[in-house]
């Protein structure tokens, strides 16, 4: 009798003690996909297909029939008369490129360390074409807000909006994300989580910490992409959960509170150019609408394009750059063979190192058309730049009135009256970090001032075969008394191929 109550107390104690073991075993692996390398599991895969949230009658009579394997295409004309709800319909639902994607099949297990932004759609591997990409990206603040709508009534992010999210730099949806994740339970996708990573490529904290580290080795090389692509896949498990999230949650707060990195111009008819100009004659223009950037494209954003793609200006190349040397003759440029982005103003002057926030000088033309191909931006065209430097404001000359007195609060230009030597009242010798002026009322930052900013054409006056690029709003070299073309009006100009120390841009969407 007493034997077998021991055995019952023993009994009891083994139960009680292998309930807490299993409980401790699968608190500890919080989440049923948590696991130490990369691993393929069905949670990865079961929101790829997209849910069709909304409709469109326009687009029913013009795509009448879907048909898997084959992408139908709607005329030029219909595609612009659709407007940015239709144009959301179109681009997701209606996908216009077929992209082959053999690499996929036979690889399940290192599926995960493929891009979300770059997987082709799972089944019938049609994508969005350039036109559908420019047309979300262009009714960006549309597009986040129908995506969110979908995602709040379905539960679920499909690889469709993954990849629009990094496209559009969708901040914005970090909350969304986060929340979706939460319904998830137990069984997490991982692809959210790789989103947010995604869209923190840009915050210090985040980049310098010990788990982006661990998650995206600088040392890399990666499976069938690029060693950039490879730190931007998807090599960490559930067991990162909180602190990404953590991490995602100060993001956007900073990106909330902080100055917008591009800002909208709408679509219209303006009034650009001055009477009687030589160069830029008063006419009325039409535009559509984009995005301009708030800020001149930083030495920092140029280094990322260079480490991801292994650039090589102009400059470097052909080791002649102009650079300015206080005590030169007006308008007296001096190259030097040590002198490119990297030593804005030769070696001797020394590097970007404390100066990763200036903009990015010693560039040509071509260098800046090639950091937006690679960023999938624009430059702006001579118009777009005008209308977005005047904010809306009836003034021509500059967006702040028709006096220049005030000049000096809004842009860093050259205080003295020649280049001999330098003004007691100068504040920045050469370049200033991007946004240390005043903006216009729109929000947009150096606009005159600090570094000429290429454009993507010419004005009609120019001669094509010089081969001449657009510049516009002046220069940190630029003053009262030389080269006063830090307003919106004058358009300078600087052979494509050629590098100097006050030339930059900033770009458009």
């Amino acid at each position: 009798m007493i034997i077998s109550k021991r055995i019952k107390i023993v009994a009891l104690i083994v139960v009680v003690a292998m309930t807490f073991f299993t409980y401790k075993l699968f608190s500890f692996h919080k989440y049923v996909n948590d696991f130490e390398e990369p691993h393929f599991t069905n949670a990865s895969f079961f929101q790829n297909n997209l849910r069709e949230c909304f409709q469109s009658e326009k687009l029913r009579k013009l795509i009448p029939e879907k048909k898997d394997f084959k992408s139908i295409k709607i005329s030029e004309k219909e595609f612009s008369n659709l407007n940015a709800y239709d144009h959301f319909v179109h681009s997701f639902y209606y996908p216009e490129w077929y992209n082959q994607s053999c690499y996929f099949y036979g690889i399940q297990g290192d599926i995960l360390l493929k891009i979300p932004a770059l997987l082709p759609r799972l089944g019938d591997g049609l994508v969005m074409s350039k036109r559908q990409q420019q047309s979300i990206s262009e009714n960006r603040d549309s597009t986040i807000i129908l995506m969110q709508q979908c995602i709040q009534q379905t539960n679920e992010i499909s690889i469709e909006f993954k990849r629009a999210i990094i496209l559009l730099d969708a901040f914005e949806l970090i909350p969304t994300l986060t929340k979706t994740l939460e319904f998830q339970g137990q069984k997490k996708d991982s692809y959210i989580l790789t989103t947010l990573c995604l869209l923190m490529m840009d915050y210090e904290p985040f980049l310098n910490s010990s788990l982006c580290n661990s998650l995206y080795p600088k040392d890399s090389i990666g499976y069938l992409f690029t060693k950039e692509a490879y730190k931007r896949a998807i090599p960490f498990t559930e067991s990162n959960y909180e602190a990404i999230i953590d991490f995602a949650s100060e993001y956007y707060k900073l990106k909330s509170t902080s100055q917008p990195e591009f800002v909208k111009i709408s679509a219209g008819f303006y009034s650009v150019g001055q009477k009687e100009h030589a160069i830029n004659p008063e006419r009325e223009v039409h535009l559509k609408p984009f995005q301009i950037s708030s800020y001149e494209v930083t030495n920092k954003q140029f280094a990322q394009f260079v480490q991801a793609t292994g650039y090589v200006t102009l400059a470097e190349k052909r080791k002649d750059a102009f650079v300015f040397r206080t005590g030169l003759d007006e308008f007296e440029w001096t190259q030097d063979s040590t002198a490119y982005w990297r030593y804005p103003n030769g070696f001797s002057a020394g590097g970007i190192e404390d100066k990763m926030n200036h903009p990015v000088t010693c560039i040509s033309f071509v260098d800046a058309q090639a950091y937006c191909s690679w960023a999938q931006v624009r430059l702006p065209s001579i118009d777009e730049w005008e209308v977005a430097s005047r904010a809306n404001t009836v003034y021509r000359n500059f967006y702040f009135g028709n006096s220049i007195d005030s000049i000096y609060k809004h842009a860093n230009i050259w205080h003295g009256k020649t280049h001999l030597m330098v003004d007691a009242a100068e504040d920045d010798i050469t370049t200033s970090p991007v946004g240390s002026y005043k903006s216009n009322p729109l929000g947009i930052f150096d606009i005159y001032g600090n570094v000429f900013e290429f454009c993507s054409n010419v004005p009609s006056s120019f001669i094509e075969k010089d081969n001449v690029a657009a510049t516009r709003g002046g220069s940190w070299w630029c003053s009262m008394y030389a080269c006063g073309f830090f307003n919106s009006v004058d358009i300078g100009k600087v052979p494509k191929e050629a590098s100097f120390s006050n030339n930059g841009f900033r770009v458009v969407r």
